[in-house]
């Protein structure tokens, strides 16, 4: 693309007296980015990366990666993108622990999945989706998120794996801050916070009014534990604040092992 979604983790890039190279296969595109922040390459993405192993510390993607499948959802170019992208990260030690983040818009509702599936297949021990809304509005965007080894104790959220009418393998930030600091936004994590106890607020008022209205079965249980452990007329304000951390545990409860 044009650079200018990257371009405050670019320019801290550049700060540090390294480097940064972006591709894409649109010359138009790249003609948009600051050459002072990072050199550019006109290829696909979908081929393998030409560039040597273990070179890089780490790769972003914004609104890109969806297109690496096609209409009829092939696999190889996901599969030829993140097997060279795993090869040209350096590998971990001491001062490295490299990380794929991307943020990304799925035409059918098999991507999320099929990215997943070519990432860990393709060199990364442990990757993850993650819904989280970054403009705090009802709107959530979709990401993926890779390492180069397996996270310990990070727990899935019903509420992100439920978002969409097929249940996936989804995570909500809250789950991933205590495992990598880049998650940990302050103000962000207070918004998602009281998101989860609003939404959490508007399942049980849904189940007092007609249990049928829930017509996801998941969801459906979560709104009976919830009345059962809170109460049917229990606030969002109470919900944040003295029961939050029980909250978090009923809507955060299996650990990926």
């Amino acid at each position: 693309g044009s650079g200018l979604s990257s371009q405050y983790a670019l320019g801290n890039a550049a700060s540090r007296a390294g480097f940064a190279i972006g591709i894409d296969r649109s010359p138009d595109m790249l003609l948009q980015c600051d050459r002072n922040i990072l050199d550019v390459i006109l290829m696909d993405m979908g081929q393998k990366l030409p560039f040597r192993s273990s070179v890089f510390d780490t790769c972003i993607s914004v609104s890109a990666i969806h297109f690496l499948f096609g209409p009829k959802d092939e696999k190889e170019r996901g599969q030829r993108f993140m097997s060279s992208l795993s090869r040209c990260l350096i590998p971990v030690d001491d001062h490295h622990n490299y990380r794929f983040s991307a943020q990304f818009f799925p035409e059918t509702s098999s991507v999320p999945e099929l990215l997943l599936e070519s990432a860990q297949n393709n060199g990364f021990k442990d990757a993850r989706l993650l819904l989280d809304y970054t403009h705090h509005t009802t709107a959530f965007r979709w990401y993926l998120h890779c390492w180069p080894e397996k996270a310990q104790g990070c727990s899935q959220c019903i509420l992100a794996e439920n978002e969409v009418s097929n249940r996936i393998n989804a995570q909500c930030c809250l789950c991933l801050a205590d495992y990598d600091s880049s998650f940990s936004n302050k103000k962000h994590i207070i918004w998602v916070k009281n998101d989860h106890a609003r939404r959490a607020r508007q399942l049980i008022r849904k189940y007092n009014h007609d249990p049928n209205i829930i017509d996801n079965e998941v969801l459906r249980n979560l709104a009976v534990k919830l009345r059962e452990a809170f109460g049917a007329k229990v606030t969002q304000e109470d919900l944040v604040t003295i029961h939050y951390k029980r909250l978090e545990n009923m809507l955060h409860p299996s650990i990926i092992e």
